[in-house]
């Protein structure tokens, strides 16, 4: 497989360093406490005491469970992986750590009858001397699938018995346990472990502001706590990280928005590596999140003012004619340009960011506030400059000999800004090059595998002008590219004339890597949930804007989709948290035809399944070749979907002797789109959906490129998603 690009690395590296900061902040803090329903005086009453106290101390959310006497492991399993559940969900929603803490009050068993097969292993007891038991330690092996930090507080007899499992991974498992595995360890009442517990948590919140663990357990060790056992720290997983966990409010969070939020002093340093690849990551991941000190909000790789200053670097050289591609580049192209770079500009000037800082709290509040609002609008104003420049430099590379195209590729003011990238998939699009033949899979990686059939009844020429497309689109969907484009990376391709069928292979994203990943598609969801959880509206937003983002995208380097469907819009199962992770969707299914072109499959196929995402004019023998707006028809009919949450043939389904034209198809689409998506959705995505699906995106005089298309549909399609999102 190919190396993956630099700036892939670093996003990469720069979404894993948003949760490194794991040991001082979560995202999500759950607390569950234990005791039996049957069992000794006292339990209840402590527990819920410790429930009240890490509630009103730390604001975390407590749920109490009574162990019933009977079914008792099975009722606990349910109830212990359903809050890890939950808290696995959170941090993959949110991109941030979640823990859980488990609190058990009650006895334990030695559990050493060796003629019973007994290993002394971590088993509960309502009772001292007989009543009901489990075996805790199944549910607490079931525990390290989950990728969150986990804390246990164990204040039983024989506690120690807990740590007997270990295991390697990047969440952790700690446990403070009240006593060894041959102590018993006192009732509840003053001299408990519990009380130990919350007596020294109190000091030292009111000492430091957070609670660390270790510093936790060595004072419960000295003789000043009063406790009659010997406490036990115990390190049960370490993952990747040190073995500490501090416990703080959760009024202290870490920002891993799109938009940075900055909060208190900002630092700078810079990292220089001989290489960035995955093994670095981990290497610096692992370095960058150890022992981070409390202070510490939030690390990332800064972006948004070297974006400003490679776009400022690219125009000094441009206007100096340094570039390959400043002459080719027009007055239009440079109005466009000047006027969105004017934008960023004025910006600078509007805001005065060290103006009026008398040092008080109040105006540094109101800095801080005008600080984000500033690099909030600084990355918009960013984003349509470098569509701008984007735009002339396609549009111009069109005009040049490809010589002087692959000067401009590796041109370092076009590299900084990720324009590069662009005119090399430009490039793969227009040539005319003979491409590289198959390329079979090679290692053991599990992969992606796309079948695309072709009639066993094709001559010679058609063979070779399908073979070298879907060599080409091989190409394209190998080369680096920004993450916006959303389509998983192709490693390889072959031919399988005894079944008909190219097979492209595609790598599996590195978060989602298993022996046997899984994956859904959007249709799949759709039409079989199998028990997995439906997103919320947020998230079908989301996914919405992301899509659209993605086919422009596409659009914007002069390539169309042509099998837009929610068959080919794929979501990746966690198994960490067993859920499907919906903020990144795939775009996968691309067919092999290029704008404005004639079919390039052969003859038309009535497929009732796709019907009802082709555009009119793209049904039936004599259909037109594919365009950018029959792209975005389709698109339509995905956003549908995603806003009402159910399959677009099951809108169109016809009534009893209704005849289903093409005409009657998109006619319901529409209706169920106006009359439904904004009770749904919004009116917003209602506006995006219905532009989208009834044509009001044609423009009447358009250049070669298509630019006013591309304009009508960000302002009409993915500003309107856009407003959704942001309400939501």
């Amino acid at each position: 497989m190919a190396e993956r690009s630099e700036d892939s690395l670093k996003f990469e590296l720069n979404e894993r360093l948003k949760t490194s900061i794991r040991s001082e902040t979560y995202g999500y803090v759950k607390v569950l406490t234990l005791y039996w329903t049957e069992g000794e005086v006292g339990f209840r009453e402590e527990a819920q005491e410790f429930g009240r106290f890490v509630q009103d101390i730390f604001g975390y959310d407590v749920e109490e469970f009574e162990i019933p006497t009977l079914m008792s492991a099975q009722s606990l399993r349910g109830v212990v992986l359903n809050s890890a559940v939950a808290a696995g969900k959170h941090a993959i929603s949110s991109k941030t750590q979640s823990l859980l803490i488990i609190h058990y009050g009650g006895h334990g068993d030695k559990d050493d009858d060796k003629h019973a097969g007994q290993e002394r292993r971590s088993v509960w007891a309502a009772y001292a001397v007989g009543g009901p038991t489990l075996e805790w330690y199944k549910i607490q092996e079931d525990l390290m699938d989950f990728d969150i930090d986990i804390l246990l507080v164990l204040d039983c007899c024989f506690a120690s018995q807990a740590g007997r499992a270990s295991d390697r991974r990047t969440g952790r498992i700690l446990a403070l346990a009240a006593a060894a595995k041959n102590e018993k360890t006192p009732l509840p009442g003053d001299d408990s472990y519990t009380q130990g517990i919350m007596r020294e948590m109190k000091k030292l919140v009111l000492e430091n502001g957070y609670t660390s663990t270790l510093e936790l357990h060595q004072r419960l060790l000295s003789r000043k706590a009063g406790l009659q056992a010997t406490p036990q720290y115990i390190p049960i997983r370490l993952g990747h990280r040190d073995n500490d966990i501090r416990l703080m409010s959760t009024t202290v969070t870490v920002s891993t928005s799109a938009d940075v939020k900055v909060s208190g002093s900002l630092l700078r340093f810079v990292l220089r590596t001989e290489n960035l690849d995955r093994e670095t990551i981990q290497s610096l991941m692992t370095w960058l999140g150890s022992d981070v000190p409390v202070e510490v909000t939030g690390m990332e790789i800064e972006e948004v003012l070297v974006t400003t200053k490679g776009i400022h670097n690219f125009l000094k050289r441009a206007r100096l004619e340094e570039t390959p591609l400043s002459t080719a580049m027009d007055d239009s192209n440079w109005r466009e340009i000047t006027s969105a770079w004017d934008r960023v500009l004025d910006l600078f000037h509007q805001y005065d960011l060290n103006s009026g800082n008398d040092g008080s709290k109040e105006r540094k509040v109101l800095v801080q506030n005008r600080i984000e609002s500033f690099l909030s609008q600084l990355r918009s104003r960013n984003d349509e400059c470098l569509d701008a420049v984007e735009h002339s430099a396609l549009a111009a590379s069109d005009n040049l000999e490809d010589s002087i195209v692959d000067q401009a590729i590796e041109d370092p003011t076009l590299q900084n800004i990720g324009i590069a990238d662009q005119l090399r998939l430009r490039r793969i699009i227009r040539s005319e090059n003979t491409w590289p033949g198959q390329e079979k899979l090679s290692g053991s990686s599990a992969v992606v595998a796309e079948y695309k059939p072709y009639s066993p009844s094709r001559d010679e020429s058609d063979m070779e002008a399908l073979t070298a497309r879907v060599s080409q689109l091989s190409a394209l969907l190998k080369a680096n590219k920004k993450n916006a484009f959303r389509s998983l990376r192709c490693c390889g391709w072959e031919d399988e004339p005894a079944n008909n069928r190219f097979i492209l292979y595609f790598e599996v994203p590195v978060r989602f890597q298993d022996p046997e990943p899984e994956y859904r598609s959007l249709s799949d969801l759709l039409k079989n949930p199998r028990n997995l959880e439906r997103p919320s509206l947020n998230a079908r937003l989301k996914v919405a804007h992301i899509l659209a983002t993605a086919v422009q995208s596409w659009h914007n380097i002069g390539w169309v989709h042509e099998g837009i469907s929610s068959p080919h819009i794929l979501f990746f199962v966690s198994h960490q948290i067993r859920a499907v992770v919906y903020d990144e969707p795939f775009l996968q299914g691309f067919d092999l035809a290029r704008p404005n072109v004639a079919p390039s499959i052969g003859r038309y196929v009535d497929n009732i399944t796709f019907n009802v995402y082709r555009h009119p004019a793209r049904q039936g023998p004599s259909r037109e070749g594919h365009r950018k707006v029959h792209d975005f028809y389709s698109l339509g009919v995905v956003l549908l979907e995603l806003g009402l949450w159910q399959d677009a043939n099951a809108i169109v389904t016809p009534k009893r002797g209704e005849r289903l034209e093409v005409s009657t198809m998109q006619q319901k689409l529409q209706v169920a789109a106006r009359d439904r998506l904004p009770h749904y959705a919004g009116v917003s995505y209602e506006k995006a959906v219905t532009a989208c699906l009834s044509g009001q995106l044609a423009v009447e005089k358009d250049d070669r490129n298509e630019s006013e298309l591309a304009k009508t549909f960000k302002k009409l399609v993915i500003a309107e998603l856009a407003q959704g999102v942001r309400v939501t």
